[in-house]
């Protein structure tokens, strides 16, 4: 009789390529940096439009209170994924 080995999705020989795959699926994700914006100057950048310049995809841009003006028009963020979160008064 033959002996039969218990069935496995992932035998040895693709083992590490599929952890392979998992740390770079996941390496975005762990890189994502915040960027605070404060128009007064209390953050890493006083404009949106810098911030998001600087920024990599996955990142988190930080807007701290304030007013935000741009006169150069729409500001793109390519085909980046950002996300952009407001701190209001005793959130930060």
């Amino acid at each position: 009789m033959f002996s039969r080995r218990p069935s496995c999705p992932i035998t040895p020989r693709f083992a590490g390529q599929s952890l392979s795959f998992a740390l770079l699926a996941t390496a975005p994700l762990a890189r994502a940096d915040v960027l605070v914006v404060d128009a007064s100057g209390g953050g890493e950048f006083t404009s949106l439009r810098a911030a998001v310049t600087a920024a990599a995809d996955g990142d988190t841009l930080l807007l701290e209170p304030g007013f935000y003006l741009d006169s150069q028009g729409p500001i793109a963020t390519g085909n980046r994924s950002l996300i952009i979160a407001y701190a209001g008064p005793g959130q930060a």
